[in-house]
């Protein structure tokens, strides 16, 4: 009786132990189940947060490659890493190799702009130099970190790496080489005032930023630097087309009197003819010749004769220029003229005028018929609506100055053709 007694006691105890044994076993499963889902839990947050970051960062990406403008393009850069990172001050610096610096493109401090600056390849204690060279990120919390302090009174004209030159500086910092493959296209620079302020989740969006602000950077520079290109093409064009402009004027003058010379009145005439043929004008051609000029030359030199032949020429272009029309050294001592659109009154008044002009000059000529400079002038004038051939009336003007010089020089000889 006893016996069995103590067999059920047992038996009791046995069944008490393994059910504390199967709640302990539970508990912990729970405990387990717990764990594994608070870091599901966890893992998928932190999963959406990855999500969502990269989808922000992939429409900046689309934003930034909408636009090659560079200004545009650092906007864009700056605005969005300003709304994901803590940023006091912002730089960014492209290398330039062939001077041997870094070149800033943009340097802000708490929304100033700061004016360009640059940083020599051989600043070996720069922060920037360092991400540059080491081609790595550098910190302000990076054991072997210092900041090079630039003095308020120091010629130095810009910021330095770890404080600007106000008082106050920047407690965290980080340098950023701008990588494109195997190629360094500068360094950019956030910094902040507070202090750590640049966490894991921070470089996370910097990193996974990278690309999209190289790539970026990289085209508007590229198209930045071509635009420069063909500014310089654009300039170097208008240069060559002023210098061909001028060398063609200096080809349709004459050298010695600077009015047109015979091939550039030849190009002219033509076109006043089919001017005058399609205003159904008048047309008049004169022809110059100076009296005597051989024996002033033989008399007072060559050198004299020029400076006759320069006076003359302001007299003669000075008058057909006034008229509209066009004037020419056609020859040694002849020169030509041409207008449109004059009455015959107007034409003998104005050859009138040219000789009379010359001959107030009182230049001596000694043994010249009339013991002074003097010149002749032969015109042709048609006024009928149909004008004639460019040869017929300058023939004819010709030999008006034929006749001039024949009945005692000195005079204008006028001939209305049909």
């Amino acid at each position: 009786m006893l016996h069995n007694k103590q067999k059920d006691s047992i038996q009791i105890v046995e069944d008490i132990f393994l059910e504390n044994k199967n709640l302990v076993n539970n508990e912990y499963k729970d405990r387990e189940f717990r764990l594994i889902a608070n870091e599901t839990i966890k893992n998928r947050n932190e999963l959406q947060k990855a999500y969502n970051r990269l989808e922000m960062i992939h429409e900046i990406g689309i934003k930034l490659a909408s636009t090659h403008e560079l200004e545009e393009v650092i906007d864009t850069i700056y605005k969005n890493i300003k709304a994901n990172v803590p940023v006091d001050a912002f730089v960014i610096l492209v290398a330039e190799p062939e001077f041997e610096r870094l070149r800033s493109l943009i340097c802000y401090k708490r929304e100033v702009v700061y004016p360009e600056f640059t940083i020599a390849f051989d600043e070996e204690e720069s922060a920037f130099m360092s991400a540059y060279k080491k081609n790595t990120i550098v910190s302000s919390s990076d054991k072997d970190f210092k900041f090079i302090y630039i003095d308020e009174n120091s010629n130095l004209n810009r910021p330095d790496d770890g404080k600007f030159v106000e008082e106050g500086g920047m407690k965290s910092s980080l340098f950023i080489p701008l990588k494109l493959g195997d190629k360094t296209l500068g360094v950019y620079s956030v910094q902040s005032a507070a202090e750590n302020a640049y966490e894991n989740e921070q470089l996370e969006f910097l990193e996974e930023f990278q690309p999209y602000l190289v790539i970026a950077l990289n085209n508007a520079m590229h198209s930045w630097k071509l635009e420069g290109v063909i500014e310089q093409h654009v300039q170097t064009q208008d240069k060559l087309e002023f210098a061909n402009k001028k060398l063609n004027k200096m080809a349709s003058l004459d050298s010695l009197t600077q009015i047109s010379n015979r091939r550039d009145f030849e190009a002219k005439f033509k076109s006043l003819l089919e001017e005058s043929d399609s205003k159904k004008t008048s047309m008049c051609v004169c022809m110059f010749d100076i009296d005597d000029f051989k024996k002033y030359n033989d008399t007072y030199g060559h050198f004299a004769g020029d400076e006759v032949l320069k006076k003359v020429a302001d007299v003669i272009n000075q008058n057909i220029g006034n008229n509209k029309g066009i004037a020419a050294r056609f020859g040694g001592e002849e020169f030509i003229g041409a207008c449109i659109g004059l009455s015959l009154e107007e034409i003998s008044d104005m050859v009138e005028k040219i000789r009379q002009e010359v001959y107030e000059l009182n230049i001596e000529n000694e043994k010249g018929t009339y013991k002074k400079l003097t010149i002749s002038i032969g015109a042709a004038v048609s006024i009928k609506l149909n004008t004639p051939k460019k040869s017929y009336i300058m023939r004819r003007a010709d030999e008006m100055l034929y006749e001039a010089k024949n009945t005692g020089k000195n005079k204008a000889c006028i001939k209305l053709v049909e």
